[in-house]
C-alpha cells in the first residue's frame, strides 16, 4: 500500500526544522496549513485578481497557542513570497517578496500570541500565483507555521483595463489644468473637451471593474 505524501508546507509540530517535517508528519498524513489543530495558524488575505502594475497588498494573521513559541531563542519573522509553486522554506521559494517582518512577540514567551502584519510587492509575471507564507525563526529558519492555499490571479485583461482607466484620469487632470489656465473662447473649448473626457469615465470604470473582479 502506498503511503500518502505530505504537503510541502504542512506543519504538524511547532518549532520543527523544515528538513525534519517529513519524518514527523508521514503518519498520520500532514494537516493542511492553517488547520485549527496546529499550534501556529497562518491566515493570508489579498485581492483575488490584480493588475501587474500596482503593488499587491497582503495581510497575514498569525494565531499561536500557548507555549507555541516557548522554545524560540531569536525573533520570529512572517515572510510571504508570490510564486508559481511554494518550496519548503522562504529562502528556497522563488518570486517577489510581499512581506518580511518580525512578530512583536518576545523570544521564549509562553503566552498565546495573535498578530496581523501587512506588506506589499509587485508581481513579475502574469497568471495565477500562490501566496507562500512562512513563520520562521531568524538564524536557523526554523519553521513554526506555513500557508500555501491563497492564490492571486495577476491578470492581463485587468492590467489593460486598469491602464486605460489610469490614462483617462491623467488626461482629465491635464484637461482641468489647461481649462483653468486660459480665458475666453479657449476656455470654452477646453471645458467642452473636459466634459467629453468626464463622460468616458463611468464606462472605463465599469470595464476595469469587470476585468478585475474574480
Amino acid at each position: 500500500m502506498s503511503r500518502a505524501r505530505p504537503r510541502s508546507l504542512g506543519v504538524g509540530v511547532a518549532g520543527v526544522p523544515a528538513l525534519a517535517l517529513v519524518a514527523v508528519v508521514t503518519s498520520p498524513p500532514a494537516l493542511a496549513a492553517g488547520s485549527p489543530l496546529e499550534p501556529v495558524r497562518v491566515t493570508v488575505s489579498a485581492p483575488a485578481r490584480v493588475a501587474i502594475d500596482p503593488p499587491i497588498a497582503v495581510h497575514v494573521t498569525v494565531d499561536a497557542d500557548r507555549e507555541a513559541f516557548a522554545q524560540t531563542t531569536h525573533p520570529v519573522r512572517v515572510r510571504v513570497r508570490l510564486a508559481g509553486e511554494c518550496a519548503s522554506t522562504f529562502a528556497s521559494t522563488p518570486g517577489p517578496v510581499l512581506l518580511d517582518r518580525r512578530l512583536s512577540l518576545v523570544p521564549t514567551s509562553s503566552a498565546p500570541h495573535r498578530e496581523t502584519l501587512q506588506g506589499s510587492g509587485r508581481a513579475h509575471t502574469y497568471g495565477v500565483q500562490t501566496l507562500c507564507a512562512f513563520v520562521e525563526e531568524e538564524g536557523d529558519d526554523r519553521l513554526y507555521g506555513a500557508q500555501d492555499s491563497s492564490q492571486v490571479d495577476v491578470s492581463l485583461p485587468c492590467t489593460i483595463a486598469s491602464r486605460h482607466h489610469a490614462g483617462l484620469l491623467h488626461r482629465i487632470a491635464r484637461a482641468r489644468r489647461l481649462a483653468a489656465s486660459v480665458h475666453g473662447r479657449r476656455r470654452v473649448l477646453r471645458r467642452a473637451k473636459l466634459r467629453r473626457l468626464l463622460a468616458q469615465l463611468p464606462r472605463r470604470a465599469r470595464a476595469r471593474s469587470r476585468a478585475c473582479s474574480p
